[in-house]
């Protein structure tokens, strides 16, 4: 008797610790039948989780606690959104019913290299989106396409590795079948590497000096990749970015490297891949606000503080050149004839100091440059002529001879 009752004890003990997860199914509101392959978005906190349906629609999470946000998605369902659950202490079980989207028009055509007919390509991923909506589909051995749609305006981009890029925008469908072909250009000089969700210096391997090009390239935008998250497989280059070695920081794939593209390290750390023949070396340079932001933004787990024992060790302890103090005004109002169209910079530590600013837009092309030499005031602030600019977001990259820092800038009316 004493020695169950002590099993019972134990038992209770251990479900105390024992962390909560998310399990369910997703069905069709029409038929009733499981829908598999829905994709499970769980966000909680900072921290988000991917999930999928198995082939009779029942799904789990990781496991986790708190408040979380949940989007399940399926191509040719509506979205279904939860927006706050309360996960604790215990399991949670739910329902989730998804409204099968009505198919009245299609669209389809054949994929040429450079355009020229008699060279179809294969294998191209060609994927339209219509208000937060994805539908994708892959071409077959003579290059053609076909997808079943709702009525909608939609925009396309078709992509291979190899080749540019090709997209379309504002394509209406209307109780029709549209047919467009596309020029895939291919690419003369292609960048021999892949993209695996944490190993941003292409090493073969996810350590924490992978952090290294997060920090540096803070901020940075480009193309999204075609597969987006943390899955450790090969990604194919998207293009599309300034800086090429950029798109390895971009963890997630979403077309921004943040905060977020940090979990790849924890999600795939130590994970090894064979496809490097060279380590990819971030610019020489290190952005001190941007690293510490990383810093402070790190949990207290092994993998965190691996990292910022890193960051505070080859990064921190020598910050050197100039710091940003404030930029302003940021947004920025342009049109105004009755006041001032130049963006104040004011600076410090800026001691015999050159100063390069470069302001580009999300193209990567650069609008605006202003070189300023020999500094040998401590602080100060620099202008920037904002002039013939249009409305938008925009990087401003400020250089000396030691580090670079880019902000973000938001141009308004």
């Amino acid at each position: 008797m004493r020695r169950l009752l002590i099993i019972l004890i134990l038992i209770y003990a251990m479900s105390l610790f024992s962390e909560a997860y998310i399990c369910g199914t997703a069905s069709d509101l029409v038929s009733g039948t499981g829908i598999p392959g829905v994709r499970i978005t769980v966000t909680v906190d900072s921290l988000l989780y991917i999930a999928y349906s198995d082939t009779l629609g029942n799904f789990c999470t990781e496991s986790f606690s708190g408040v979380a946000g949940l989007v399940f998605h399926k191509e040719n369902y509506q979205d279904f959104i939860i927006d706050s659950l309360n996960v604790q202490d215990e399991p949670v079980n739910i329902t989730v019913s998804m409204i099968p989207i009505a198919l009245n028009s299609s669209l389809s055509g054949f994929v040429y290299e450079n355009g020229n007919i008699a060279v179809p390509v294969a294998d191209v991923n060609v994927i339209v989106s219509s208000a937060g909506n994805y539908y994708s589909t892959i071409s077959d051995s003579t290059g053609f396409y076909f997808l079943q749609l709702m009525n909608g305006n939609y925009n396309l981009i078709a992509a291979k590795d190899g080749y540019h890029n090709y997209e379309i925008t504002g394509i209406n469908l209307s109780n029709s079948n549209r047919l467009i072909n596309i020029p895939l250009e291919k690419l003369s000089n292609n960048n021999n590497f892949e993209i695996w969700p944490g190993d941003t210096n292409f090493d073969g391997v996810v350590d924490e000096r992978d952090i290294v090009a997060i920090g540096t390239y803070w901020g940075y935008s480009g193309t999204s990749r075609l597969h987006q998250g943390y899955l450790w497989s090969a990604n194919s280059y998207p293009n599309g970015w300034s800086i090429p070695e950029a798109a390895l920081a971009d963890c997630n794939g979403n077309g921004v490297v943040e905060i977020s593209d940090v979990l790849a390290l924890n999600i795939n750390w130590n994970k090894q891949h064979s496809n490097s023949t060279f380590a990819v070396q971030p610019q020489n340079h290190y952005l001190y606000e941007n690293f510490q932001e990383i810093y402070n933004s790190l949990g207290e787990g092994e993998i965190d503080l691996r990292i910022k024992k890193y960051i505070k060790e080859n990064i921190l302890s020598n910050p050197g050149g100039f710091i940003v103090k404030t930029i302003y005004p940021n947004p920025f109002r342009i049109g105004n004839s009755s006041r001032n169209e130049t963006l104040s910079i004011d600076l410090s530590n800026l001691s015999n100091s050159n100063i390069e600013l470069e302001l580009f837009n999300l193209k990567g092309q650069m609008v605006k440059k202003k070189s300023i030499k020999g500094i040998e005031e401590k602080s100060g602030k620099i202008r920037l002529d904002m002039q013939n600019l249009n409305t938008g977001i925009f990087l401003l990259k400020i250089s000396d001879n030691h580090k670079t820092i880019t902000k973000k800038i938001i141009l308004i009316k």
